[in-house]
């Protein structure tokens, strides 16, 4: 799957689409204004199926690689959050992005009709995935599904869609592809921004970016299903559970 960059003209209702998802879950609350009092809690819809939904973090390395996007980075790495049923009835609720991520995400956008939402207006969003709770079923009992966000978009904007299929007897592994999107929280507090954002005449080409984002899911995909590059500059050979 080969990735162009657009021009901004058509990149515009492409974006609005995305944050239209994203911020789905506000749809129905309206943010005050500065001079208002502070905005309601915004939310995720409450899953669909019979089951409560767990979630945890996950976070991958790859030493035997750097990252193509920042070759500095010796080791590549990748943030994975896990959804899954669960019998818990309580416990924390997973935060949906931290502060710093909600503010990037906004500025990322470059959409002026978020500039209403304050900076960290998305890490106030209530989830219904308890952390770290322990999943139900027996073990390796249970299908999965791998949720690939589109290009600059963090796995976090899939949350409400992992939720409801987590809660009809799923379990979902979101992927973050790490420097292709506007924010990544890795372990330390370190914050992975968009690379290949940055500057796109001196990026990779197209096809980098195809190996680089078909490898993530790799990891977690059957050997059979491995896409495979011959290169960094041709495309893969196979390409299963990526999003466009």
């Amino acid at each position: 799957m080969t990735h162009h960059t657009p021009s901004p003209a058509r990149r515009r209702p492409a974006i609005v689409a995305a944050v239209a998802g994203v911020l789905a879950l506000t749809a129905s609350i309206a943010w005050a204004s500065p001079a208002a009092a502070a905005p309601s809690t915004p939310y995720l819809p409450k899953p669909t199926g019979p089951h409560r939904v767990g979630t945890t973090t996950l976070h991958l390395t790859d030493t035997s690689r750097s990252d193509l996007w920042v070759p500095a980075a010796k080791t590549r790495e990748l943030m994975v959050s896990l959804w899954y049923p669960t019998a818990a009835h309580t416990g924390r609720r997973a935060p949906y992005v931290t502060p710093k991520e909600s503010e990037l995400l906004l500025k990322g956008s470059g959409i002026k009709e978020l500039e209403t939402i304050p900076p960290d207006g998305l890490s106030r969003t209530r989830t219904n995935a308890f952390t770290d709770a322990e999943p139900s079923g027996r073990r390796r009992s249970l299908p999965l599904v791998v949720l690939s966000p589109g290009f600059t978009w963090p796995r976090s904007s899939l949350t409400g869609l992992a939720e409801d299929l987590a809660s009809r007897g799923y379990v979902v592994a979101g992927i973050d592809h790490t420097y292709e999107n506007f924010a990544t929280t890795l372990p330390g507090g370190r914050v992975a921004t968009c690379a290949a954002c940055t500057n796109a005449s001196t990026s990779p080409p197209s096809s980098t970016c195809t190996c680089a984002a078909g490898r993530s899911p790799s990891w977690t995909s059957p050997p059979s299903a491995t896409p495979r590059c011959d290169s960094a500059h041709r495309r893969p050979r196979a390409d299963p559970g990526l999003a466009d």
